[in-house]
């Protein structure tokens, strides 16, 4: 919650990324692989994220981002929106209910 930046470079596995959930929810501008783009569906590079196209960038990434405080401002703002539009806590509740709902109307 504390850092002005994270670096979430995911570059092999798969489900969701808890590191980088975290950095969004905290509104933690953050640099991530492409990968990270298929791990969680409305990723934006420079929107509310900052996407590497090689492991070699992370540390021009990085100076870029620490040095240029209108663009953690803006990635912070659309990680924010991006939270509430899909990852918060009340989307997360409705799509668990909807899940369970289908679920419990399943029949044989």
């Amino acid at each position: 919650c504390c850092a002005a930046i994270s670096l979430a470079p995911i570059f092999s596995g798969s489900g969701v990324p808890i590191k980088l959930i975290e950095s969004l929810l905290y509104e933690v501008p953050t640099i991530a692989s492409r990968k990270a783009e298929l791990m969680i569906p409305g990723l934006k590079h420079l929107e509310n994220v900052i996407i590497l196209e090689r492991i070699g960038n992370i540390s021009e990434a990085l100076k870029n981002l620490y040095k240029d405080e209108d663009l953690r401002e803006k990635v912070s703002r659309g990680a924010r929106l991006l939270v509430e539009k899909s990852i918060g806590f009340e989307k997360t509740i409705e799509r668990y209910y909807a899940y369970m709902t289908k679920l419990t109307s399943f029949s044989l």
